[in-house]
């Protein structure tokens, strides 16, 4: 059986710091849609001709959060929209940039979500921000693309990044995931501060220092994901994960370690216990809860990963159980995590309490700030080392406990975890950290993992070429007819930029995760078109006649070409059909059926994804039914994957007429 993780794993790099007193009062901007006309976009904002015909974009008179009017953006189709690929409809706005420049910025907008029907845990509300330059380059983006809204009632979301000096215009957007409804009222724009640099300098830590943060890391997960507490929902985890960083690299015993873990988890739970120099895990702890005799539990259950947020059925649930009844979906009663934290230090997590609604956690029973350690008007940042070394903890821990591509025993991710604090630590900007963070979710093996960053630069206008890696060599696919003679179809690439492939290659595969050999080819080969980020590339090229040569290419293009293929589906040759299944729909399917079912052959292209049709066609090339792999969705009940389950489904495939009689190539 084939195991599928649903979701992608993911992390963004955090904003820089500011102080909040700007130079000079810029109001404040916010669109309420209160004067533009009901049944209509609304003035000054724009929708995409590629989105016009997925979704309906107008001003409404239901639903609205103030006032009368909102904005509502609902997907178009019905059993057909839930195929929809994974992708953004959305309204948009431009600004001029001036008033801004040089400033942090908070966009912000009131949205409500409602999930479609066929796909109740997809699709989702975003707000999008996007800053261009000068030079018609991009710099700050963000789409809410690790923190989507799913909420059914009006949730107030929004971004906050900075607008560089040289920034031209300034884009804010609101728009629906994949499928479902949006509503959008009251969106405002806020100029908050200049920016300012005012960081934790980048050190090298010593041996000490690593084990602290090691051990800082593990009992973050136990507490932040297994500890059975409703309101670690209500902790701002990130600004503890930062706080502890700072507090724990200064522990200098064994003893002191566990005394600044203490004081960091004290406001979040009073029932955690840790020790140093005393008996292993293998000791019994005695819960400190008050003895209530209840006969029922809670404990914590995830079905997928708690990255993103979902609907009732897809998010982590506090269950609650009788005690007498423990299975693999729900812990024993009394259950702890009892495990080495360090070689000398340990701890006692309780994964169950007793369901008794007295039973409140410090932070929420005394009110308590946690992770407020931070100064005034700060902000985390890249440039900052304890928030490097907090991003590389909050993301380490998510494949921890969640991965279901990891084996429970796994020690590569351990010791992935020891070599991204040294390096974050190290790091300098945000440049370095992306890296780092690259690197470790290609120790995952996972073809959805990927980093996402608004530091990143932005790729490189493309070159009028494609190519492939094949057999371990970068082969050109397609060069642009303005190339010949220089550049033809099947030369192999040896160099871009005087840099032997081979080790661009090397480097390509250290930062980018796949599954699969083949896919590894494709994520390769995508990351070498931006291999030298100049206007004219130097390509070094092998001819199959074994002549070498050297040619030099513009980048010209605005996106990365395709190389050319007949339209969608078409009559190659006498009774021979194309059918490109990267580009069809169900509905161009069904319309081309007669023909495709008489043909003496069909010839369908899947060089790509098939994101625009169901399965529905191989339902007419076969005479049995069809049964796909099993999915599955990891169910979560204790740390490091240990007792993981899975949810498991699949799709079931009847024949239908008219049968294709041809022969079918894929």
């Amino acid at each position: 059986m084939r195991i599928f993780l649903h979701g992608v794993l993911a992390m963004l790099i955090s904003w820089p710091t500011v102080i909040a007193k700007p130079s000079a009062i810029v109001p404040v901007v916010t669109f309420d849609f209160e004067h533009d006309s009901l049944g209509h976009v609304p003035t000054g904002w724009s929708v995409g001709r590629a989105n016009q015909a997925n979704v309906d974009v107008a001003v409404t008179d239901t639903h609205a959060r103030a006032g009368s009017k909102c904005v509502q953006i609902s997907s178009v189709g019905g059993e057909t929209a839930a195929s929809t690929p994974s992708r953004l409809y959305a309204m948009r706005r431009t600004i001029l940039a001036l008033p801004y420049r040089g400033h942090l910025v908070r966009i912000g907008a009131w949205l409500r979500f409602q999930p479609h029907p066929y796909l109740p845990c997809a699709g989702s509300a975003r707000l999008l921000v996007r800053t261009k330059l000068q030079d018609g380059t991009m710099s700050f983006t963000d789409d809410m693309a690790l923190r989507p809204m799913r909420d059914t009632e009006w949730r107030h979301c929004f971004v906050v990044g900075e607008v560089a000096d040289d920034a031209d215009s300034l884009t804010v957007g609101i728009a629906l995931e994949s499928v479902g409804t949006v509503w959008a009222d009251q969106v405002s724009i806020e100029r908050l501060g200049r920016l300012k640099t005012e960081s934790e300098p980048s050190t090298a830590l010593s041996s000490r220092q690593v084990r602290n943060l090691v051990a800082f890391a593990r009992l973050f997960g136990y507490v932040r994901y297994f500890h059975p507490n409703k309101t670690v929902g209500t902790i701002d985890w990130e600004s503890l994960a930062i706080s502890g960083v700072g507090q724990v690299i200064l522990a200098e015993s064994a003893a002191g370690l566990r005394d600044s873990l203490t004081v960091i988890f004290r406001p979040v739970t009073s029932d955690l216990q840790i020790f140093a120099d005393r008996p292993g895990p293998a000791a019994r702890v005695e819960s400190q809860l008050p003895a209530r005799g209840a006969s029922l539990m809670k404990a914590w259950r995830y079905r997928g990963f708690p990255g993103q947020e979902s609907s009732a059925s897809c998010n982590p649930q506090i269950v609650h159980g009788l005690s007498s009844t423990p299975n693999d979906t729900m812990p024993s009663f009394g259950e702890r995590i009892n495990t080495f934290l360090t070689d000398s230090v340990w701890c006692s997590v309780p994964i169950t309490l007793p369901d008794d609604p007295h039973l409140l956690s410090r932070a929420t029973k005394r009110g308590d700030s946690v992770g407020d350690a931070r100064p005034p008007n700060w902000l985390p940042s890249a440039y900052d080392r304890n928030t490097r070394l907090a991003d590389v903890i909050l993301f380490w821990n998510i494949p921890q406990h969640f991965s279901p591509y990891l084996q429970e025993a796994d020690t590569v991710w351990s010791q992935a975890l020891t070599t991204a604090l040294s390096g974050a630590s190290s790091a300098t900007n945000a440049d370095g950290l992306e890296v780092i963070l690259n690197r470790m979710v290609a120790k995952l093996n996972d073809g959805h993992g990927a980093v996402t960053s608004y530091y990143s630069k932005p790729r490189p206008r493309a070159l009028p070429l494609t190519w492939i890696m094949l057999d371990g060599q970068l082969v050109v696919t397609w060069a642009d007819p303005t190339l010949a003679p220089e550049v033809h179809a099947g030369d192999i690439v040896v160099s871009i930029q005087g840099t032997p492939v081979d080790t661009l290659v090397k480097a390509a595969r250290e930062i980018r995760s796949a599954s699969t050999s083949q896919y590894m080819d494709v994520r390769t080969a995508n990351t070498l078109t931006a291999a030298a980020p100049v206007d004219t590339v130097v390509l070094g090229l092998l001819a199959s006649s074994g002549a070498s040569r050297t040619v030099r290419v513009r980048r010209v293009l605005d996106e990365t070409p395709n190389e050319p293929r007949p339209e969608r589906i078409c009559e190659i040759a006498p009774r021979v059909y194309y059918c490109d299944l990267t580009r069809i729909t169900d509905a161009d399917f069904e319309a081309n059926i007669s023909a495709l079912s008489k043909a003496n052959g069909v010839i369908f292209d899947i060089r790509g994804y098939p994101g625009q049709v169901s399965v529905a066609p191989l339902a007419h090339l076969t005479s049995t039914a069809l049964e796909s792999e099993r999915w599955g969705t990891p169910v979560v009940t204790r740390p490091d994957r240990k007792l993981m389950r899975f949810d498991t489904s699949i799709w079931k495939l009847e024949p239908k007429a008219p049968r294709f009689r041809g022969h079918c190539v894929f």
